[in-house]
C-alpha cells in the first residue's frame, strides 16, 4: 500500500512539474514546484537524492550547482510574484547551502587531471557562474525595491549566495591556471581550447596526461574564510 501511495507521488511529482514548471531564461534550470507548495518536499528530496554520494570531483561540484540554480529560479519567480518574505527565504537559505557545498568540492578536491579531462563540464560551470551573478544580483534590487524589511533574511541569504559566487569563480580561475601549467608544459592544448574544441573526440587530454602525478593532486585553493552576514543588510547596489 506504501509503495503503492508513494508511487503516485512520484508520477504527480514528474506529471506536474512538466505542466507547472516556469522557465526561466537566466539560469539553465526551470523553477517548478516552489515553497509554499503542499508537496515542494518532494521536490527537495529528489533533489537531495540526486546529490548523495557527489562529494568529490568537478562533477559533484556542477550537481551542487545545479540544485543551487533550481533555488535561486524558485526564489527570483517568488520574489517577481511578491510571495510572503519566509518562502523566498526557504528558497534562498537552500540556494546558499548548496552553493557553499560546491565551493568547499573545488576548493579541495579537485585536481588539474579533473578539470583536464572534463573541459566541457568546468566551461559549463564557468557559465553557470557568470549566469548566477547577473541573476542574483537581479533578485536582491528586486527585493531591495520592495522595502520590506522581512524581506531582510532573504536578501541577506542572496548576499551570501553571491559571495559564494564570486569566490568559486575565483578559484575555478586558480584551478584552470594550475591546470593550463601542466597541460602546456607536456605541448597539450589549454582547457578554453578544449572547451572550444568542435570535435566531440578531441574535447579530452590523452590519457597520459591522467598517468602524471601532478594531475592527479587535488588543487588546495587557499581562500578567505567567507564571514556571513548578520545583523542587518546591505541594501545598495551589487
Amino acid at each position: 500500500m506504501k509503495q503503492t501511495i508513494f508511487s503516485i507521488l512520484v508520477i504527480a511529482l514528474l506529471c506536474l512539474s512538466l505542466t507547472v514548471a516556469v522557465v526561466d531564461s537566466e539560469t539553465l534550470r526551470t523553477a517548478g514546484w516552489r515553497p509554499g507548495h503542499p508537496l515542494y518536499f518532494l521536490d527537495k528530496i529528489f533533489d537531495n537524492m540526486g546529490l548523495s554520494g557527489e562529494e568529490r570531483g568537478i562533477n559533484a561540484a556542477l550537481a551542487h550547482l545545479q540544485v543551487s540554480d533550481e533555488r535561486v529560479a524558485e526564489a527570483k519567480v517568488l520574489a517577481e510574484a511578491q510571495a510572503k518574505p519566509e518562502l523566498i527565504s526557504e528558497a534562498t537559505t537552500d540556494a546558499e547551502k548548496k552553493a557553499a557545498k560546491a565551493e568547499t568540492i573545488l576548493t579541495t578536491t579537485i585536481s588539474p587531471g579533473d578539470v583536464g579531462t572534463n573541459a566541457e563540464t568546468y566551461g559549463e560551470i564557468r557559465t553557470r557562474l557568470s549566469q548566477r551573478n547577473v541573476v542574483l544580483q537581479s533578485i536582491i534590487a528586486r527585493l531591495q525595491t520592495d522595502d520590506n524589511p522581512n524581506n531582510d533574511r532573504a536578501i541577506q541569504g542572496l548576499q551570501n549566495a553571491l559571495n559564494h559566487n564570486k569566490r568559486i569563480s575565483e578559484e575555478s580561475e586558480t584551478l584552470k591556471v594550475k591546470t593550463d601549467e601542466i597541460l602546456t608544459s607536456q605541448g597539450l592544448r589549454t582547457v578554453d581550447e578544449l572547451i572550444s574544441e568542435r570535435d566531440p573526440s578531441k574535447k579530452s587530454v590523452p590519457e597520459q596526461f591522467k598517468a602524471n602525478p601532478q594531475a592527479n593532486q587535488p588543487i588546495q585553493v587557499q581562500t578567505t574564510p567567507l564571514t556571513a552576514q548578520t545583523g542587518g543588510v546591505q541594501r545598495g547596489i551589487y
